[in-house]
């Protein structure tokens, strides 16, 4: 079951895609992102636009694009939970909470730009790439998501 491995923190976010949350993983202790895949009623399954992200994000290894660390399916509710790796900020708030020194704004820019570097690379087109999609760490991290 989803609720004996993931212990449920908090909403961190949702739209079109479904919603995402903070969780703990209880076997290990570490913190994830959670997305909760919205089916949108479809008889024939999940959304091409879904599968067609995760089976990209799974080929993807770069330090400035978003990693998947497993995929869970609820037998019960036939949900499935995508969990990446958890980054504490997105750009859009930290854009407008507080103003970034100089020296970070360098540092994300050309975080920001390996990142898309990576994707580009493999003829992949992000298509909504938003501060709400850019998301950061506490040690100065990014990445796209």
């Amino acid at each position: 079951k989803v609720q004996d491995m993931l212990e449920n923190i908090g909403k961190v976010g949702e739209g079109g895609y479904g919603e995402v949350f903070k969780a703990r993983i209880k076997p290990t202790g570490k913190i994830c992102a959670v997305k909760k895949l919205l089916r949108n009623h479809e008889k024939e399954g999940f959304p091409i636009t879904s599968i067609r992200e995760i089976k990209l994000l799974r080929e993807i290894n770069s330090p400035n694009v978003v990693n998947i660390l497993d995929i869970v399916t609820s037998s019960e509710t036939e949900n499935v939970f995508v969990l990446f790796e958890y980054m504490e900020h997105d750009l859009d708030g930290l854009m407008h909470s507080t103003q970034l020194p100089p020296h970070h704004v360098k540092c994300y820019i050309k975080q920001m730009l390996e990142g898309l570097q990576c994707l580009h690379s493999k003829r992949i087109m992000h298509r909504d790439l938003k501060p709400s999609n850019i998301l950061l760490n506490n040690k100065e991290g990014l990445k796209i998501c």
